[in-house]
């Protein structure tokens, strides 16, 4: 892609890529302060490796991924780290995806992750995950690319000659931002109230400079940026087909991506293939932390653009227009020149996807009646309101304006990292029911929330993601997203929203899994504030 009138400092036009040889790779990340620039605002942020986005990584299955992070910032103000790697079914314990341990300024780690054999390929991810701070650090546009790639038996040859490109998605809202959890200066300093800004005279140096006009002619929404570039251009031909690698690394937004005058067709969402044949989609829509690989084809020569699109008519399955839901705006620019050479003449899509490994076997059909009843497990994402906690500055939110005393946790309690919910037996399958509950006076049996001002309520969009594993949709609310924009039955996904909709899932743990594993809301100012749940998976 070639950016739009960009300056290259702190960021690059295609990340960075690590590839795997021949079994073991080695990578360093380096944690350390860099300024972001571009011709909207500039700002100092973390960053790995002084690059946004930080690199891809490839892995095959059955390699060993080996991560020496160090974490070179100053003593303070929010800045220890950690990291995990999204999606990856690896062990949760120990020095591999442990997310309770952090890296404090100044020390390093190791990470150690061994690659299942059967490990399904396809599009993952690494960021931040220090609780208490994910947003912080995650809005700073800290976050990478990690590919597991495709087996050469198991991989279509239309697969094979698509141009194949990582397109991570990250947003900058600069200033009077609509949702306050956006700010990159109060995120980056992970305050939310202008009391705390006052007070905290020594909180991280972001020295944001808005030194042209937004682009969208509004500095209070927040400004999606691909690989670093906001709305850069992608160079294409008639007929031509491309992977996308769609990623979204928002810290709280959800994407509605669209693309009007050529053609998308969905070939996996969260590093799954989907079973079968790629699936036409007017629109795709992406959670926070959720991936799709998506087959773009434009049939004509002219200037066209992939969008984010917060469509009103998708309210009842994600909430009200610009409220987790990023903007719409044009995100990249498609430059469509016609196909001389004939060379992209007749190219169709693959009939079918490749298939998971057996451990991933569907079980969507399954009697839910066979399935025993300590694994079935109902887990609700609730909010509720502390009156104990009203006081300005003094919320459950850490301050978030117009949310004072605002509680968020799961099955009404916050999360503990010391206290386990829920336990599993390798090998044996789980069926849990999501939903999402949101108490207090006015909104009694509803999914709505009281704002501060106790005279209204409104909803929220909650993403569930689990660590360590992928899980299958059973079943959700009858009527309900009728044209499967959010979820299909049967697909797998690391990654869902919640809204309006409660939501059967099915998974089995594996030997992988022996440990404690998180569970939580992936809009990452809730994760922060107790929306999140550890679960504990045993050998026996």
């Amino acid at each position: 892609m070639t950016p739009s009138s960009q300056n290259t400092k702190g960021r690059r036009e295609r990340p960075v890529v690590f590839e795997t040889s021949p079994s073991e790779l080695h990578v360093t990340l380096v944690v350390d302060v860099e300024r972001f620039e571009s011709t909207y605002v500039s700002f100092n942020t973390r960053t790995y490796n002084g690059s946004i986005p930080a690199p891809t990584i490839k892995v095959c299955p059955g390699d060993r991924l080996v991560f020496h992070i160090y974490n070179q910032l100053d003593e303070g103000h929010e800045n220890r780290t950690n990291v995990h790697v999204h999606g990856m079914h690896v062990s949760p314990e120990e020095n591999h995806d442990n997310v309770l341990i952090n890296i404090q300024p100044g020390k390093d780690r190791v990470y150690d992750y061994r690659i299942r054999q059967d490990h399904p390929p396809g599009t993952f991810w690494y960021h931040p995950h220090s609780r208490g701070i994910v947003n912080s650090q995650i809005s700073g546009m800290m976050a990478g690319t990690l590919l597991v790639v495709d087996r050469p038996g198991n991989f279509p040859k239309e697969l094979a000659k698509m141009d194949d490109l990582v397109m991570i998605l990250q947003g900058i809202c600069a200033e009077d931002c609509e949702n306050e959890h956006d700010s990159i200066v109060n995120a980056l300093r992970n305050e939310y109230t202008e009391v705390k800004r006052e007070e905290m005279d020594a909180g991280f140096d972001v020295d944001l400079d808005i030194h042209g006009v937004s682009p969208l002619n509004d500095t209070s929404l927040l400004h999606v940026y691909v690989n670093g570039q906001y709305s850069p251009t992608l160079p294409m031909k008639v007929g031509e087909w491309k992977r996308l690698r769609w990623l979204n690394a928002l810290a709280n937004n959800v994407v509605e991506l669209v693309a009007p005058s050529c053609e998308m067709h969905l070939l996996g969402r969260d590093g799954v293939y989907r079973d079968g044949e790629p699936k036409f989609r007017d629109v795709v829509i992406l959670p926070p932390g959720g991936r799709a690989d998506v087959a773009l084809r434009c049939t004509t020569a002219g200037t066209f653009f992939v969008g984010s699109e917060s469509n009103p008519s998708r309210n009842t399955l994600l909430g009200k227009v610009n409220s987790h839901r990023a903007p719409t705006q044009k995100i990249v620019h498609l430059l469509v020149e016609d196909d001389t050479s004939k060379e992209f003449e007749g190219w169709e899509l693959p009939i079918k996807l490749p298939q998971l490994a057996p451990y991933m076997e569907s079980r969507a059909n399954y009697p839910s009646e066979l399935v025993k009843a300590q694994n079935k497990y109902n887990y609700e994402f609730s909010i509720w309101f502390d009156e104990s906690s009203s006081m300005k500055g003094k919320s459950g939110m850490s301050g978030m304006p117009g949310m004072a005393g605002m509680q968020y946790g799961v099955n009404r309690k916050r999360m503990s990292p010391h206290y386990v919910n829920h336990s599993m037996i390798i090998d044996e399958l789980q069926e849990w029911q999501l939903s999402v509950r949101m108490y207090g006076k006015n909104c009694q049996g509803s999914q709505t929330l009281r704002t501060d001002s106790m005279t209204s309520c409104h909803k929220m969009n909650h993403p569930f993601h689990i660590h360590s594993t992928h899980f299958q949709i059973i079943k959700k609310t009858k009527g309900f997203d009728p044209d499967d924009l959010l979820y299909e039955i049967g697909e797998w996904r690391d990654t869902v929203p919640l809204y309006n909709s409660e939501l059967t899932i099915r998974f089995t743990p594996r030997s992988h899994m022996v440990g404690n594993v998180l569970t939580h809301c992936h809009v990452s100012a809730h994760a922060d504030q107790g929306m999140g749940q550890m679960v504990q998976v045993r050998e026996s």
